[in-house]
């Protein structure tokens, strides 16, 4: 077993290997392996473990980064030769700015002044600014010249909007007006965005083509106001009259809304005997289920499982329950004179009126209450005021 070197021993060593190292502290000395403070003699105290210093001549994690910057450092005369290469007498370096050619320091462009980057990109060509925007600014009779070879007389610059080639300038179709774009993408090809989408589009005899096939001559479109598929457009059902929809929604089979809900009444009528699915106890009960499982309260006296749909409805269930207040919830659906429906919340059987628990009321719900108030006029609307008032938020 190796013998166990004392504070003064381990010291000797370290400083054999790091004369810098002028003392450890003894109070946190117990062997070579466990980390001790250390004095560094330029850098203070410092924390390490001593074989790591003896055999691996780690010190001051400062002194260490010093060290493996300074020979990293490119000397000054190089980096000179380097940009004199890259830019003649265009640039100088400001050397008192010189830390090392990764580090960003001050240069001088004997047109433009000063400007701050770093060493190495200077030297592999980097400019100022805006030497560099000179170099890429086309004069305007260039960019006019690159225009018309890309467009002929069909694109031409609002030249007074022109500050270079990458920025935006206002351009003038001369069958779709001005736009905006850069002068690169203007005179690499881009057009007028109409002037593109008339490029792409399908042709409005395949529309009207595949509008017979899908809809059997019950749909037609209204062709000035066709632009794409991928965009909406106006069409005339024969029967149902104009509606606006998606091309592309309309030739894959899409309808008139009104013959959407026709069709999925009729689906429902001959399913259920019903010609809405909420129409249904069972089917609506199902529904509500899946949305709200959460929301499962049990009727005091029946022991029925009720469906809430929402937590102020859940709420209201506790109520009724721990007032043993005599309810039926969400019997029945009435059918209103529009084909909607309505199904009020629960009717308490003890004052023989229906009631409704809203929090957001919304237009659509105004119309189907207002109707409701109409059939039974003690009808009762739970609100967050009403619901505050009888204890329940």
């Amino acid at each position: 077993m190796p013998k166990k070197l004392t504070c003064q021993e381990a010291l000797l060593k370290v400083q054999k290997r790091l004369p810098e190292i002028t003392g450890i502290v003894e109070s946190t000395y117990t062997n070579t392996q466990n980390f001790v403070t250390f004095i560094d003699r330029d850098y203070g105290e410092f924390e390490g473990v001593v074989s790591h210093l003896i055999y691996k001549g780690s010190g001051h994690p400062t002194r260490v980064a010093k060290n493996r910057r300074d020979k990293t450092i490119t000397p000054m005369g190089v980096i000179k030769n380097r940009i004199s290469k890259s830019h003649g007498d265009l640039v100088t370096l400001k050397e008192g700015t010189f830390v090392s050619i990764n580090s960003i320091a001050t240069f001088i462009d004997k047109d433009f002044g000063e400007w701050d980057a770093t060493v190495k990109s200077v030297a592999k060509g980097s400019r100022h600014p805006s030497r560099h925007l000179k170099s890429k600014t086309f004069d305007l009779d260039t960019v006019n010249r690159k225009i018309f070879e890309a467009h002929g007389d069909v694109v031409k610059l609002k030249e007074s909007s022109y500050t270079k080639a990458g920025a935006l300038a206002t351009f003038i179709d001369k069958d779709f007006g001005e736009w905006e774009c850069t002068a690169i993408l203007v005179y690499r090809g881009h057009g007028h965005p109409h002037r593109a989408d008339l490029a792409h589009r399908t042709s409005l005899e395949k529309i009207n083509e595949r509008l017979l096939k899908v809809h059997k001559g019950m749909v037609s479109i209204v062709e000035s106001s066709y632009v794409m598929v991928a965009r909406k457009a106006i069409f005339i059902d024969a029967e149902l009259g104009q509606f606006e929809c998606l091309v592309n929604s309309v030739l894959k089979g899409v309808s008139h809304p009104g013959r959407q809900i026709e069709k999925s009444e009729k689906t429902c009528l001959s399913r259920y005997g019903a010609k809405n699915a909420s129409q249904v106890p069972e089917l609506a009960l199902k529904g509500a289920r899946k949305l709200n499982e959460r929301f499962l309260k049990t009727h005091w006296e029946t022991g029925e499982e009720l469906v809430c749909q929402a937590s102020w409805e859940a709420r209201v269930v506790d109520y009724l329950n721990s007032l043993k207040v005599k309810f039926i919830w969400q019997p029945t659906a009435f059918p209103m004179p529009d084909g909607q429906t309505y199904r009020p919340d629960f009717f308490d059987s003890d004052r023989k009126v229906w009631v409704e628990i809203k929090g957001l009321i919304r237009p659509k719900f105004v119309i189907k209450w207002d109707w409701f108030l109409t059939q039974f006029p003690n009808a009762e609307l739970w609100d967050k005021k009403k619901l505050k008032e009888l204890g329940i938020l």
